[in-house]
């Protein structure tokens, strides 16, 4: 009987935050950015240390984090909306 009330409590939880949609004309995209994350944060710099003795691969895979940073804080370019249509 718990565990029933459970995956109730759980399920209301989804569909309040988005997790389960209740229209089949919903569909959620989620991003996860990484970019700004400690961990990868730590890789970076890892990373650039380690090709310190090659300056020329360093100044590449820096150039790439600084494209990748400034592409993830450019807004979207445009919203596409995928159209179903229902029969009547």
């Amino acid at each position: 009987m718990a565990s029933g009330r459970l995956l109730e409590c759980l399920n209301s939880m989804a569909r309040i935050t988005g997790e389960i949609s209740q229209s089949p004309m919903m569909q959620l995209t989620q991003n996860n950015f990484f970019l700004n994350d400690p961990q990868f944060a730590q890789f970076q710099a890892q990373l650039v240390a380690a090709l310190r003795p090659f300056p020329e691969a360093r100044k590449a895979v820096i150039a790439v984090f600084e494209q990748a940073e400034h592409a993830s804080m450019a807004p979207p370019t445009g919203i596409t909306y995928e159209q179903k249509t229902v029969a009547a």
